[in-house]
């Protein structure tokens, strides 16, 4: 219905660039990244570009996987403006795609300086400790998460695998099994499991 309406919107005036961007955004929530960059190329040929506009395409970008162009997407929306916070958070993720955990640091951290509640920036952050050896900060950081949002799969996920390196079975296992809870056929989650039954030596 909603993309009914805002189709009908651009009918009735053409230059509505605003009905535009919320096909992008639709479209990219409905899983669907091609449709919404067409819709994105079209809103370009009727606006200029903004910090704004080149995360959305970053964002399209991650969900086609291509990662390359996701990152000049989003140096281009650095460039342009370099207070838009946002593009921090998709610049931490990118790097991480690629392993450069370190590298990440800094840009998780500007972008909690302006969202210092952001689940998603915490968990960008908490990830670049766990991989560059600081588990203690990982530990706190990913509490914050969770303690935050109980919904985050990855931020369970991340601290059953603290858990696991530890040797907390029990606690690996109740973390695990929350993502699982929350997402049943979560592949981290069952392959979480599988490793703590593997610990306690139940193979089969």
């Amino acid at each position: 219905q909603a993309i009914a309406l805002y189709t009908k919107a651009l009918e009735l005036d053409p230059g509505l660039n605003e009905a535009r961007m919320e096909l992008v955004n639709l479209y990219l929530s409905m899983g669907k990244p091609d449709t919404a960059l067409t819709w994105l190329e079209g809103y370009l040929d009727e606006a200029p570009t903004t910090a704004e506009v080149e995360c959305t395409r970053a964002k399209i970008l991650i969900e086609t996987g291509d990662f390359t162009a996701a990152m000049a997407a989003v140096d281009k929306a650095r460039e342009l403006d370099k207070s838009y916070l946002p593009s921090y958070l998709l610049w931490g993720q990118l790097l991480q795609e690629n392993g450069q955990y370190e590298e990440s640091i800094i840009p998780a951290l500007t972008y909690l300086a302006g969202n210092p509640t952001s689940s998603d920036g915490g968990l960008v952050l908490a990830k670049a400790y766990y991989h560059t050896g600081d588990v203690t900060k990982a530990r706190s950081t990913i509490d914050k998460v969770i303690s935050a949002d109980k919904q985050s799969i990855n931020s369970y996920l991340l601290r059953g695998d603290i858990y696991m390196d530890r040797g907390d079975l029990i606690e690996a296992d109740n973390d695990y099994l929350r993502a699982q809870q929350l997402y049943y056929r979560s592949f981290g989650a069952l392959i979480g499991r599988a490793r703590v039954q593997l610990a306690y030596t139940y193979a089969g």
